[in-house]
């Protein structure tokens, strides 16, 4: 079967305070970066004082490189503790500032090793307002739980697979179609990137998902069915019946015909009420008649009676030879004697309507809300509707096949309800 998987809303964004510990932590990181950063800006003021020999200039180089991405760095840090994503040109400055003052140290110095040193002095600055600015990004994420320039790059990324999907589908240039369409399977990568809320949302409908796998898998092993015994019948025997030289006889009769499962069928012969013999030395002429009245009582019909009438005539010469005519006259009294076939009803399927109607309910109508007594009889109906009854998973398979709607909480609560009324029948069943 395949399970209907639940909607399961995303879990809400995760918030935590931090710690004392946390604290000192991310100070103590933070400080050297402030360190260094000062460290690179009086750096590049040595440097270009040293060419231009005029401190004004150098302080212009300083804040223009280093004072600028120092700007900005902060105006990241602020944005982010705000909870909200910082603009392009903010993010491109911190990167194209401190270049720019490394172009210039590395212009003005007069040989290789001195253009080494001053295009890099100024990258403290960078580096140290790109830490800054992650460290307060990862604080607001761990207070908050919303990481903004996550949601950022994600809203980005779907405005651009939404216009790419819709201009694959619609525009009228073949070519143009088939770049959107390979241009929307690039794009289909990058969605849900660094997202963490999204990935937790996903790990909780996979959680769940297998947890049902696992709940349905767990049912279906462990059902217990009831099954009843089937009661072999059992008939009792009886040797043929024999007459002895003084006529007295007793006759059996087994009845091989008639067996039904659940019932033992006994068939009795009383003693022959009226016996006459009557021999002769040289002919032996034996006449004997015997009524018998024989009772068969069944546990699924009612008591049949029969009455057999059966003469026997032995005419014959010692000598030549013993000729036997016998005459068996059944006479049947109209109205008492039952065929002794069982009889054979029309057996045709319980319908569902049927069910509804013993357990006095609605009948269940597929696509519509049940209620608990409506889901417990459309149960029972598809358990027995085959022979062995159906387990859990077959039964749940075949509700969602029929097209009848019901949670799989509320299905399996019913199905065990329905399990456990079975099994309190069945000891009375056995007592009985």
């Amino acid at each position: 079967m395949t399970p209907t998987p639940t909607s399961t809303s995303p879990p809400p964004p995760l918030e935590a305070k931090l710690t004392r510990g946390q604290r000192i932590i991310l100070i103590a990181a933070a400080v050297p970066m402030v360190v260094f950063a000062g460290l690179g800006a009086w750096g590049t003021y040595s440097n270009i004082t040293g060419v231009f020999h005029r401190s004004a200039t150098a302080w212009g180089v300083v804040a223009a490189g280093e004072g600028a991405t120092l700007s900005l760095a902060l105006v990241y840090v602020g944005l982010t503790l705000l909870g909200q994503s910082s603009p392009a040109a903010v993010r491109v400055g911190l990167w194209l500032l401190p270049a720019a003052a490394s172009g210039t140290g590395a212009a003005v110095a007069q040989t290789a090793t001195e253009a080494i040193v001053f295009a890099v002095t100024p990258l403290a600055m960078c580096s140290s307002a790109e830490g800054m600015g992650l460290l307060a990004r990862r604080i607001v994420i761990r207070v908050t739980g919303v990481d903004m320039e996550a949601q950022r790059r994600n809203a980005k990324t779907m405005q651009q697979l939404a216009y790419h999907r819709a201009r694959a589908a619609n525009h009228p240039d073949e070519k143009t179609r088939k770049e959107s369409e390979l241009k929307s399977w690039d794009l289909a990568k990058k969605v849900g990137t660094g997202d963490a809320t999204l990935g937790a949302g996903l790990v909780t409908v996979q959680r769940d998902r297998m947890t049902e796998g696992a709940n349905d898998a767990l049912a279906g092993m462990f059902d217990l069915t009831s099954v009843t015994p089937a009661l072999t019948a059992s008939v009792t025997p009886a040797l043929p019946g024999t007459t002895g030289r003084d006529g007295s006889g007793t006759g059996s009769v087994t009845d091989q015909a008639v067996r039904h499962t659940g019932g033992t069928h006994s068939v009795t012969n009383p003693p022959p009420r009226d016996t006459a013999v009557t021999s002769g030395p040289e002919g032996a002429t034996q006449t004997g008649t015997q009524v018998s009245g024989d009772t068969v009582a069944r546990p699924s019909h009612s008591t049949e009676s029969v009455t057999d009438t059966v003469t026997h005539t032995v005419t014959g010469s010692v000598a030549n030879g013993v000729t036997e005519t016998v005459t068996v006259d059944g006479s049947v009294t109209p109205g008492s004697v039952t065929d002794g076939t069982p009889s054979q009803e029309s057996s045709h399927p319980v319908t569902l309507e049927e069910v509804a109607a013993v357990a006095g309910v609605p009948t269940p109508v597929t696509g519509e809300r049940l209620t608990e007594a409506q889901l417990e009889v459309v149960l029972r109906h598809l358990r027995y509707s085959d022979d062995p009854p159906l387990s859990y998973r077959q039964a749940v398979a075949a509700f969602r096949d029929a097209g009848f709607v019901g949670g799989e909480e509320r299905v399996r609560r019913v199905w065990g309800h329905l399990m456990s009324h079975e099994e309190s029948e069945t000891p009375e069943k056995t007592d009985a």
